[in-house]
């Protein structure tokens, strides 16, 4: 019975033990990260804060090690007058990454200007 199938035992062995080939279906998570990181750059350097969230916020959860989304989503809190969610975003940012100089800088000062 296997034989008519066309496929004995030693065929399926040999065509587990050779590698499978790679297809890219689409773009992978880093693209899709840094196309959104990009695009929300674009707004808050615009001013369009409201509008910079929703592509910094994705960039961020697509790629959790994107800092600068982070850095950049808790700027356009601030500037919304979010703060207490800005203050929120950069305390995420030094959990994940305590060293993060721009992360450091922006507690610094929202902690001065909140005080």
């Amino acid at each position: 019975m296997k034989s008519a199938l066309g496929t004995r035992l030693e065929d399926l062995l040999r065509q587990k033990s050779g590698p499978a080939p790679i297809q890219q279906i689409g773009p992978t998570d880093d693209d899709r990260a840094k196309q959104f990181f990009e695009k929300g750059v674009q707004k808050l350097k615009a001013g369009d804060y409201f509008d910079a969230i929703g592509p910094l916020f994705a960039a961020w959860e697509i790629d959790p090690l994107c800092f600068k989304a982070g850095n950049n989503l808790a700027i356009a809190y601030w500037h919304l007058n979010c703060r207490d969610l800005a203050i929120r975003i950069v305390k995420q940012v030094l959990l994940r990454d305590p060293n993060n100089p721009m992360a450091q800088k922006h507690m610094k000062i929202m902690q001065e200007e909140t005080a």
